[in-house]
């Protein structure tokens, strides 16, 4: 499994140009300031759903969870 996410991994690195490598996390503030000046919508919003990813392996549907702290 490791050597499969491994070249995983350097298949899309290597499909993808330096200039578009400049990832970096954002905090939930920063993502509202996104949200409200550019009017994205997530598609969790568009469909009313979404998949959350709980681990490695496992993942959750969550449906009609607006304003609910998903962690909990």
């Amino acid at each position: 499994m490791k050597r499969f996410a491994l070249l995983l991994f350097l298949i899309f690195n290597s499909c993808l140009g330096e200039d578009q490598l400049n990832l970096k996390p954002v905090t939930v503030a920063e993502f509202r300031e996104f949200i409200e000046d550019s009017n994205y919508m997530t598609d969790a919003e568009k469909y009313g759903w979404s998949i959350v990813q709980t681990d490695a392996f496992n993942y959750k549907i969550v449906e009609e969870q607006i304003g609910k702290n998903l962690m909990e």
